[in-house]
């Protein structure tokens, strides 16, 4: 079998290019509930793969090309469910707290009551150089969760760009608030 050596000469570099999750979700349990779901993983050799399919000649595709270079890995879990307050909430709030014991400091918190929606954005403290810098959205609604990884060297400025791509939400597309009559 010719694959062998091969497999073993690729195998550090897949592990190497491994990371952790932050976020300890059990995503199989959130799957089974959930009415549609999305999942993304692009790790490695295959997150640079998808970067040489975007054209240089776009300037949109060539600053996401840009960016793209200097990361380790996506990773999306976005799930939707027909009720409200579907998937466990304690499991969420004890995923956070793990962020915030550890390395992960929280930059922004979005929060709306009214329409149950609870948006924040973390950054990884890196504290030596063997450290992997990364930013994590939890996107939770009622009827919705989307939780994003990225890891590697990321301006958290630049993030917008990889909005709508790989997987990751379109934010800049939310529909407006409907019109009240008096308007």
């Amino acid at each position: 079998m010719k694959l062998a050596p091969l497999a073993l000469l690729l195998a550090p570099l897949c592990a190497s290019a491994q990371i952790d999750p932050p976020l300890p979700l059990d995503w199989e349990k959130l799957s089974a509930h959930a009415t549609e779901r999305v999942e993304v993983t692009l790790d490695g050799p295959l997150l640079q793969s998808v970067a040489g399919f975007l054209s240089n000649n776009d300037k949109d595709s060539a600053d996401v090309k840009k960016l793209l270079a200097g990361l380790k890995g996506v990773y999306v879990h976005s799930y939707q469910f027909d009720r409200d307050d579907a998937y466990p909430t304690q499991d969420l709030d004890a995923a956070r707290a793990r962020l915030k014991a550890s390395n992960w400091g929280r930059i922004v918190q979005s929060v709306n009551r009214h329409d149950g929606e609870n948006t924040e954005i973390y950054l990884k403290n890196v504290k030596n150089d063997a450290d992997i810098p990364g930013l994590v959205i939890v996107a939770a609604e009622r009827r919705e969760l989307t939780v994003v990884q990225i890891a590697g060297k990321i301006d958290p400025a630049q993030i917008g760009k990889l909005s709508g791509t790989l997987g990751i939400p379109d934010v800049s597309s939310k529909p407006a608030p409907p019109k009240s009559k008096d308007e």
